[in-house]
């Protein structure tokens, strides 16, 4: 249903069409209002339209991973998103099925992102405590990034988490994660300071452990500031898994 409308403002006539939609993500019913221009001597005169400019595939993922960290993610709808990259709805769908899509894609910069950020493990291979230390620094890090980020706290707590987690798996990041450790544990046992038979496995184990306690802290409500104390108790039995 739609229905036109003039606004009075500042003496001078505009019209509007108003149109009842329903937000398709969230189901909440509402109106939308079209400016269709200005009224003189009774005549409207339309607005000049001005030729929008193309969107790229990463500028809406960009708008998606910023939306997510700054609001709750069930208020970033398709239309939300569309709107704040400055397209329509009908280009978000060019470029993403949905909107779990979009999410995906916000999320894996987030994380490249977030690896970019981490301490290096790519120095020689320093004294048993320099090592023990560094890769104890890379883990902090990675999960204090991880409790700070509002988009991953949601990831980690959603109800789709595993959906997204399947998605998030088929994507190659540009920085991965598994082989910057395993590499790592390699240059430890070729330098004597760990013995490591199969260090991708290894280095997947570990990952794997870390992100379980992680998700289990987001899951719990457990802030950055209070991950230390739970850091402390798990850290142990990846040393001792690294260099035992």
């Amino acid at each position: 249903m739609s229905y036109e409308v003039t606004k009075r403002i500042k003496g001078r006539d505009y019209r509007y069409r108003v149109e009842s939609a329903r937000d398709p993500e969230s189901g909440r019913a509402g109106t939308r209002w079209i400016y269709l221009g200005k009224l003189e001597n009774g005549a409207l005169v339309a607005p000049v339209r001005s030729v929008s400019r193309r969107v790229t595939h990463d500028e809406i993922v960009a708008v998606t991973a910023k939306l997510l960290e700054s609001r709750d993610a069930s208020r970033v709808t398709v239309s939300v998103i569309a709107h704040h990259a400055g397209i329509s709805p009908g280009t978000f769908y060019r470029h993403f099925d949905d909107r779990d899509a979009a999410f995906s894609a916000a999320l894996t910069a987030l994380c490249e992102q977030c690896f970019d950020a981490l301490p290096a493990l790519d120095p020689p291979a320093g004294t048993d405590a320099d090592e023990r230390r560094r890769l104890n620094g890379w883990f902090e890090a990675l999960h204090q990034a991880a409790l700070r980020g509002r988009a991953f706290r949601w990831f980690l707590t959603s109800a789709g988490h595993d959906k997204l987690e399947i998605a998030l798996a088929s994507t190659t990041l540009r920085i991965d994660p598994r082989a910057l450790l395993a590499k790592y544990f390699r240059t430890l046992h070729d330098a004597g300071l760990a013995r490591i038979g199969d260090a991708e496995t290894l280095a997947n184990g570990i990952l794997r452990l870390h992100a379980a306690m992680v998700r289990d802290m987001a899951l719990h409500g457990v802030a950055e500031a209070g991950a230390a104390e739970r850091w402390a108790a798990v850290f142990p039995v990846i040393e001792r898994a690294v260099f035992a």
